[in-house]
């Protein structure tokens, strides 16, 4: 078993890795930007608004990650870490959208 948790903790760092790459590669292209002024947005806050929305992706990320890594190694049951996720992805959907609003409507 402590091999099979050994390649799941691997697996889950590549994915890590892999996630963190295409997040630095969306920000070099100012993937986010473009497609925030393509929807309209003034370039100023669409700058400012990819910058937080990559900030929180790299946050979700290492959140996830962790998440993750605590159950692989044993430190949650599974009914634990779905619970725990559940939670985790309100979160971070919360976390985006009020990016988002706070952005675009600064009085509110």
């Amino acid at each position: 078993m402590n091999i099979m948790r050994r390649v799941a903790q691997f697996a889950l760092d590549l994915n890590k890795i892999q996630t963190e790459a295409l997040i630095r590669l969306y920000s070099r292209l100012n993937f986010y930007k473009k497609l925030y002024a393509a929807c309209g947005l003034p370039d100023q806050v669409a700058a400012r608004l990819e910058q937080k929305m990559i900030d929180a992706l790299r946050r979700g990320v290492e959140e996830q990650h962790v998440l993750a890594s605590r159950w692989v190694k044993g430190e949650s049951d599974l009914a634990d870490f779905l619970d725990r996720y559940q939670d985790w992805f309100r979160e971070h959907l919360d976390r985006c959208g009020r990016i988002t609003v706070e952005e675009l409507c600064p009085a509110a």
